[in-house]
């Protein structure tokens, strides 16, 4: 986690710098082809970046949603020995 947010900080920073002028990184086209409308290659690692850390973002979510669900079995497994006894 900490390197995917490593990443975005630096390709966010390298960005923000583009867009103010210091750095000219307009020859670094995807498509050459499309001319001015083709996307950046740090736009595209912006994005790539991005759907990344959203993905992780989820699959913590389930796997701690998993953990919560496996303690809650176990507490009423405990309660269903209690009861029998």
């Amino acid at each position: 986690m900490r390197w995917i947010c490593l990443v975005f900080a630096v390709i966010t920073i390298v960005s923000f710098t583009q867009d103010l002028g210091m750095l000219q990184l307009a020859s670094l086209r995807v498509i050459p082809g499309i001319g001015s409308n083709s996307p950046t290659i740090l736009t595209l690692l912006f994005f790539l970046s991005t759907i990344g850390l959203l993905l992780r973002m989820l699959r913590m979510a389930v796997k701690g949603e998993k953990e919560k669900l496996r303690a809650r079995v176990k507490e009423l497994e405990n309660q269903v020995k209690e009861l029998r006894k």
